[in-house]
């Protein structure tokens, strides 16, 4: 079960190579040894070393590069995301799409007032069966037509997303500010959205609100 698998493992599906843009994979190493250890591989590096060069990583690696960046994050938190923050909020918004998404609101509501009504009459006995399909196909594809054109219009206003999970950000480190000694999963799963790997022992982290922070380690397999 995919769904399970990665709920069990934090790295799970959220480690990339940056070489070929497959998934990194879990791997154990000397099972049952005193020294058993955990890497994660790139997928196409498994399948054919050929396709891709990218080299495994430790799991303990990536745990301290983590705690690198959360640290160095929970000390100047502020000074990288408030100013970030105070950038998107002063991107404006573009009056006609702004205009738009008001009419396709009021649309949208009128013709469910439209559907409402319909469906009395027939309920009444004022209008035939084949009448009421006929009507309501239509209002059906016009509410159909201006709920795609809402939502594409809604995706399109990217920096409203990323406002949100900045301020997201700031309060998860508002709450969780103290220094790391250990890894800690649960604040891993909190702000992170992807690692990507590259070659030279770099791990590039994206947050959860697309800011992307750079560290590196120092074992590679």
């Amino acid at each position: 079960n995919v769904e399970v698998y990665q709920n069990r493992y934090a790295f799970s599906s959220r480690i990339i190579c940056g070489e070929c843009g497959s998934i990194f994979r879990r791997q154990k190493l000397y099972i049952g040894k005193p020294y058993e250890k955990v890497q994660w591989c790139c997928h196409q590096h498994i399948e054919d070393i050929s396709k891709c060069s990218q080299k495994s990583i430790r799991e303990d690696c990536i745990k301290q590069s983590f705690i690198t960046l959360w640290n160095k994050l929970a000390g100047n938190y502020e000074d990288i995301l408030y100013p970030l923050l105070a950038i998107l909020k002063a991107v404006p918004d573009d009056p006609e799409q702004v205009q738009e998404l008001l009419e396709l609101e009021n649309k949208i509501r009128e013709l469910k007032q439209q559907s409402h009504m319909l469906q009395k009459v027939l309920t009444g006995g004022d209008i035939g069966s084949v009448v009421f399909i006929e009507k309501r196909g239509l209002i059906d594809t016009e509410l159909e037509k201006a709920y795609r054109r809402q939502q594409l219009l809604k995706e399109q206003k990217l920096f409203d997303e990323q406002i949100s999970q900045t301020e997201y950000l700031m309060a998860v480190f508002r709450n969780c500010h103290a220094i790391l000694d250990d890894y800690d999963e649960e604040l891993f799963r909190m702000i992170i959205e992807t690692v990507t790997a590259y070659p030279g022992q770099r791990l590039v982290f994206k947050l959860k609100n697309g800011l992307e922070l750079e560290e590196t380690y120092g074992k590679e397999l």
